[in-house]
């Protein structure tokens, strides 16, 4: 089995790595996250994944240089307003009260390296809410759910059925947008669907 190193403790970038018959190695990066005052959500969201790949790297031994390794950043951005992971129930309410009947962009950036090599991009999708009853909202902020995701919802959970319609990667909005990864890793060398 082929490994590869997840540089983060998503279960949803984990599920997806796994689904493709890899042995997925978690190493979190627990990076304090950047000021984004100053700097587009595309940059923002690169700027964290590229300190998750050098923290990681950073703590690597020799053997585990060997394998490929992916950082990963997904943040959700309405307007200008770049929405990351609720801090509480009252926050996850006004997040998905602010998405509610809106579209919004899903953003992930990710580098993938090996070999010594890199690639670093990001994709973009646009998700567009339904327009929420205050009773939905409320129903689905008392679950565990939404508490871990950016934007408060999960695309693959039950977060679903806000979603009206989507444009672009699905796995992208779910995290990590594997055809680009697959593609990109290929690019250095390294064949997953070998």
């Amino acid at each position: 089995m082929k490994k590869i190193i997840l540089a983060s403790e998503s279960p949803r970038r984990f599920d997806l790595l796994k689904s493709l018959g890899l042995e997925v190695i978690v190493i979190p990066s627990h990076i304090e996250e950047i000021n984004h005052k100053n700097v587009s959500p595309e940059e923002y969201a690169e700027g964290l994944a590229q300190k998750k790949l050098e923290k990681v790297r950073s703590t690597l031994n020799k053997d585990l240089f060997l394998f490929p390794i992916i950082a990963a950043d997904t943040i959700v951005v309405l307007g200008k307003e770049i929405i990351e992971k609720p801090r509480d129930q009252k926050h996850a309410y006004e997040m998905l009260y602010a998405l509610s009947g809106k579209t919004h962009c899903v953003i992930t950036a990710y580098i993938c390296a090996y070999n010594n090599e890199y690639c670093k991009r990001y994709v973009m999708s646009e998700v567009t809410f339904k327009k929420l009853h205050d009773h939905e909202i409320k129903w689905y902020i008392a679950h565990d759910e939404p508490y871990d995701k950016a934007g408060a919802y999960a695309i693959q959970g039950a977060g679903a059925f806000m979603i009206e319609s989507i444009h672009g990667s699905y796995t992208n909005v779910m995290g990590l947008p594997l055809s680009h990864v697959l593609a990109d890793l290929s690019s250095l060398g390294f064949e997953v669907c070998t």
